[in-house]
């Protein structure tokens, strides 16, 4: 135990070819998953070394070696250590996956780091990977909330003098663009509004291209349903 605690380290740098996969690796690293490594290696450089033992077969390290080959690396940071038995070889692979999982994130600094991140226009925010959907979902989970006092933008304007603006059947022409005052779930309205034409696309997310409660707000922000339509349908 002392020994190991005073162990000191050296870095080498070796042909990608060279350190060889062990065979009962219990980690699989998916395709999804390796491409993310790659391009982290790519962004910040090849910062974790690959851990290999006496004979240059990996302890740690096969999603960082895996990438790097896939890209092409020409030499790959390594660390070698002749000290562990097999036994401790086998317990340190599992050791160095389960241990990170057994971490929890501060959800607040998180939201904030995710945050500071994306505000950073030169940095894609994915890169730490973390889902687009899923960083939506931690910054807004830590939004102050405001207290339940009604909106005022929800207030319905008192009705005005006079008589109505626009009532149902009057169709707007504003230039190219035309607005029909009727109801949305009639075919009516639509065959007026198009006089005869053919939409060439349809953006749809109802309620008025709003977020709706419990959706990720990045599928809304990112990802609007676009649909070609024709009348009738």
């Amino acid at each position: 135990m002392e020994y190991a605690s005073n162990l000191r380290l050296c870095v080498e740098y070796w042909p990608p070819s060279r350190p060889k996969p062990n065979p009962k690796n219990a980690k699989r690293h998916p395709r999804a998953q390796l491409k993310q490594i790659a391009r982290s290696i790519r962004e910040f450089g090849n910062l974790v070394p690959i851990i290999v033992d006496d004979d240059d077969t990996v302890i740690a390290g096969h999603g960082r070696l895996q990438a790097a080959q896939s890209i092409g690396l020409s030499e790959v940071p390594v660390l070698r250590v002749e000290h562990l038995t097999a036994v401790q070889k086998a317990a340190f692979a599992l050791a160095d996956n389960k241990l990170a999982e057994n971490a929890e994130w501060d959800p607040r600094q998180l939201a904030q780091t995710l945050q500071i991140i994306a505000a950073d226009i030169s940095l894609e925010v994915d890169i730490t990977g973390f889902a687009m959907g899923e960083i939506d979902l931690i910054i807004e989970s830590q939004e102050q909330k405001p207290a339940d006092k009604p909106d005022p933008a929800d207030q319905i304007p008192a009705g005005r003098d006079g008589p109505p603006v626009s009532l149902p059947g009057d169709l707007w022409c504003l230039g190219e663009h035309r607005v029909f005052c009727g109801n949305a779930l009639e075919q009516e309205p639509y065959a007026k509004v198009m006089a005869g034409e053919t939409a060439a696309m349809l953006f749809s997310d109802p309620p008025l291209m709003c977020r709706s409660p419990g959706m990720p707000p990045g599928l809304v922000a990112y990802g609007t349903l676009i649909l070609p339509w024709r009348l009738g349908n």
